[in-house]
C-alpha cells in the first residue's frame, strides 16, 4: 500500500472510494450527513495545495483508494484541523494510524505546532486512534462531540556539515 498526496487526477477513484463507504462511516466523517459530497465539493476536496490544505490517500496496488486523511492548515497560528476516514472493511488494521502519522509528519514540515480534530463522542475508533497518537481528548462545544488536540514538536533540523 502506498501513502501519497490526493490529487485532482484521483477524481474517479475518490468518487468510488466515497461510494464504497458505509453510511455510518460517512455520517461520522461528515459530522452528521450520510450523503457523499456533491461534485463541486469533491472538486474542492481534491484541490489540496499541499500547504494550506494537505490531503493524503492510502492507495492499493490496483489504484483503489482505501483511506484519506486531510488537514486545513492555518499557517498564521501554526495550527491545523484534521479529518480521517478509512474504508470500513479495513478499519482497526492500522491503516488509520499510518495515515495519521504521515499527515503529522507533513504538518511538522509545514511548521504546524498544534493539530485539532472534532468528532462525535460515540466515535470510539477515532478517539482511540487519536489517543494512541498522543492527542488529548476534551469535550466539544456540546455534549455530543469531542475535541482532540496534539501539540506537535518541530521537525528535526539536519545538522550542518
Amino acid at each position: 500500500m502506498q501513502i501519497r498526496s490526493l490529487v485532482p487526477a484521483d477524481r474517479a477513484r475518490y468518487v468510488d472510494f466515497l461510494g464504497a463507504l458505509a453510511p455510518d462511516d460517512l455520517y461520522l466523517r461528515m459530522m452528521g450527513s450520510a450523503a457523499p459530497p456533491d461534485s463541486d465539493r469533491i472538486t474542492e476536496l481534491l484541490a489540496a495545495d499541499g500547504e494550506q490544505t494537505v490531503a493524503l490517500a492510502a492507495v492499493e496496488p490496483n489504484g483503489a483508494l482505501v483511506g484519506v486523511v486531510r488537514a486545513a492548515v492555518d499557517a498564521a497560528n501554526a495550527s491545523a484541523e484534521f479529518a480521517l476516514i478509512v474504508r470500513s472493511p479495513l478499519k482497526r488494521r492500522g491503516l488509520g494510524t499510518v495515515l495519521l502519522r504521515a499527515l503529522l509528519e507533513r504538518l511538522r514540515t509545514l511548521g504546524v505546532r498544534r493539530v485539532v480534530g472534532h468528532t462525535f463522542a460515540h466515535n470510539e475508533a477515532l478517539l482511540r486512534l487519536a489517543q494512541g497518537a498522543g492527542f488529548g481528548v476534551s469535550p466539544g462545544d456540546d455534549g455530543m462531540t469531542r475535541k482532540v488536540t496534539l501539540a506537535l514538536r518541530p521537525a528535526a533540523v539536519p545538522a550542518p556539515h
